[in-house]
């Protein structure tokens, strides 16, 4: 193929698919290494909470909420699924991302 010889259209229209099969390389990478992290987890018996010391919060009537979903870029963002959306999981779902890629392991927890 030479690039050089290609209409602006043809460019455009391989500018594209570039863009659309990176994005999909990433969203595979991303799914990778939050398949390995999950089973490290498992492997010691721990949560990434626990791992990145973040601490659980309470709801007002002082019991845990567990957070059903959490951000695959920022392992300490983690939304309980109740209320409104945090903007990284709206942000993940323009993407392309479905909620359950999001969801968090809950043997892990």
């Amino acid at each position: 193929m030479e690039i050089a010889k290609m209409s602006l259209d043809e460019l455009r229209r391989l500018r594209e698919e570039i863009e659309r099969e990176v994005d999909n390389k990433e969203k595979c990478v991303v799914i990778d290494a939050r398949k390995e992290v999950d089973a490290i987890l498992r492997k010691y018996s721990v949560t990434i909470d626990q791992v990145v010391g973040v601490k659980s919060k309470t709801t007002k009537a002082g019991a845990l909420s567990q957070p059903k979903y959490r951000n695959p870029d920022d392992f300490t963002q983690t939304w309980t699924g109740k209320g409104r959306k945090p903007k990284w999981v709206s942000d993940h779902l323009n993407r392309g991302y479905r909620l359950e890629d999001l969801v968090i392991d809950q043997t892990l927890l």
